[in-house]
């Protein structure tokens, strides 16, 4: 039995230092689109080999800023740009900061805070989101807040 529906994207996964993701979504939507049906198994057990890498603070930053990308680049139906919220998700985080560290590599920062660590994960995926997208001009926002 043949499958129409193609092979993973090969565009899509780890490929050199690139965290890209989703290649099983867009897999998932093309045997969807088919007409077939997805569905998860719990019995169905994977076992995956982590590399210690992966359990940093530092990876999973990097690897929250890739997958806004992925999603990103599979979204048939991209939401309306959200730059100003985006923008004001930043702000509070790095104002969440000692003074000291609110500039941009506040960003980069390991804390044992876990509602910080939570609020700056959510800024890089704001931050890589208005990278991203055309999310008009930021000046113009950041001038508006000053008045």
């Amino acid at each position: 039995m043949s499958c129409s529906c193609g092979l993973f994207p090969e565009n899509l996964g780890r490929v050199r230092g690139l965290l890209l993701s989703n290649e099983e979504l867009l897999l998932t939507k093309r045997i969807r689109d088919l007409g077939y049906t997805v569905f998860y198994d719990p019995k169905i057990e994977m076992h995956h080999r982590v590399h210690p890498d992966r359990v940093s603070q530092s990876w999973l930053r990097r690897r929250v800023f890739w997958q806004v990308l992925s999603d990103l680049f599979i979204d048939d139906h991209l939401q309306p740009c959200r730059g100003e919220d985006d923008i004001r998700r930043v702000l509070d985080f790095l104002m969440k900061l000692a003074p000291r560290h609110r500039g941009p590599m506040g960003l980069f920062l390991d804390t044992d805070d876990a509602e910080l660590f939570e609020a700056q994960t959510e800024a890089i995926s704001a931050l890589a989101r208005l990278l991203a997208t055309d999310c008009g001009d930021w000046r113009s926002f950041l001038a508006e807040g000053q008045q």
